[in-house]
Order: structure tokens, then sequence, then C-alpha cells
């Protein structure tokens, strides 16, 4: 799949560089991968504002240019957050009607795409 941001407010951003010696055991976050296969860009963006920085960092909402799915990025502190944030993620699948899938990735230690805060 060939996906890109429709705009750079939707690109995935340059994050820091993981440092070992500063972040040396520190928890590295659950990745979400959110595939909505035959969804509007527009209507998924709508949607996933609800709870954009509700403990969750968004990573990037794209949208693939070989096929019609829009998939949305985002990382969360745990597997606890991702459970409170579970709801939300069904409520959305629900209002889209549209075949979705969740992907959760864990980063690895040095990976950029990890949990480092939620922006204030």
């Amino acid at each position: 799949m060939l996906l890109q941001a429709p705009n750079h407010m939707h690109a995935l951003p340059l994050l820091p560089p993981a440092d070992p010696l500063r972040e040396p055991r520190c928890k590295r976050g659950v990745v979400l991968v959110h595939l909505f296969h035959g969804a509007c860009f527009e209507r998924v963006d709508e949607l996933v504002d609800r709870y954009r920085g509700v403990g969750v960092v968004e990573a990037g909402l794209l949208e693939a240019v070989d096929t019609d799915c829009v998939v949305w990025i985002a990382i969360v502190q745990d597997m606890q957050a991702l459970a409170a944030l579970h709801p939300a993620l069904r409520a959305t699948e629900a209002a889209l009607d549209t075949h979705a899938e969740l992907l959760l990735l864990e980063p690895c230690a040095m990976s950029r795409m990890r949990w480092i805060g939620v922006k204030q």
C-alpha cells in the first residue's frame, strides 16, 4: 500500500531520535495503525478529531494512492490507554460503516515512533 499525506497538516512528523542515556528503560508506548477501507478522508479526519490529544499522539493521517483506504497512525502511552480509547475507535468504525483493521505495533528501543508524551 502506497501512502501519502494529502497536505502537510496530516504528514508524519519528524520525531526526535531515541536517547539511550536519557531513555534507557522508558515505556515506548503502543503505535496504532487504523485502516479504513473505502472511507472518505475528510470523514475520517472529522471523526478522529474527537480523540486527538486525549492521551493520544497522532502520528499521521494518510490516504492510499494505490487503493481506496485511509490510514490513521497514532501513539498511546500503554495498553491501559489503548483500552480506554477502544470504545471511541469502535464508534468511529461504526460511524464510517466500512471495513476497518486495527494494527498494534510495539516500538523497538531506538524507534523514533514512540511515546514521548502529549504536547500541552
